[in-house]
């Protein structure tokens, strides 16, 4: 295994899962505000666009202030109390979306925080909608502890997708 990388038997990568389950569980339960808790004050949040590239290479993703999400604490928790407001434009009534992670990798760093990768499917389901939106990739995130408790303060979400669907934007991914 590679230097700083964590196994999925040892006690920080179990921690880690529980931490991503708990905050998968708080998006999918629409308590955004929950959700905020598990950020710390610090958070850089970006999603940028990917492009199609051919064989000759090159980057895939621009640079996150040119994306779809180029967030921190102030602007997600403007965005998350626009979502709780009765009426929020794209969201009455509110989609139905659920996040399954898999393929945990952490890696402890020097600093002592966690650099972690999972791979993210998303799908969202709006009132009269029968085919979800789908959106797949990874979300590379930076994890420290901040009194006791994980908290994520960088999240690179790095999709598949050439486009997103609007609604897959309206909600936290």
């Amino acid at each position: 295994m590679e230097e700083g990388f964590i196994s999925s038997g040892e006690e920080e990568y179990v921690q880690l899962m529980d931490f991503y389950l708990r905050e998968v569980e708080l998006l999918d339960g629409r308590r955004f505000e929950d959700w905020l808790g598990c950020l710390t004050d610090d958070i850089v949040y970006a999603l940028p666009v990917r492009s199609s590239l051919g064989r000759t290479g090159g980057e895939p993703f621009g640079d996150a202030r040119t994306g779809f999400y180029d967030e921190d604490m102030a602007t997600l928790t403007a965005r998350v109390a626009f979502l709780q407001k009765p009426g929020a434009w794209g969201e009455e009534p509110a989609s139905r979306a659920r996040r399954f992670i898999t393929n945990l990798r952490v890696r402890k760093t020097a600093d002592g925080e966690y650099e972690t990768t999972v791979n993210l499917l998303l799908t969202v389901l709006r009132e009269g909608s029968v085919v979800p939106d789908i959106v797949v990739g990874e979300r590379r995130d930076k994890v420290r502890k901040d009194g006791g408790e994980f908290k994520i303060s960088r999240r690179h979400v790095l999709v598949d997708n050439g486009s997103l669907p609007g609604r897959a934007l309206s909600v936290p991914v």
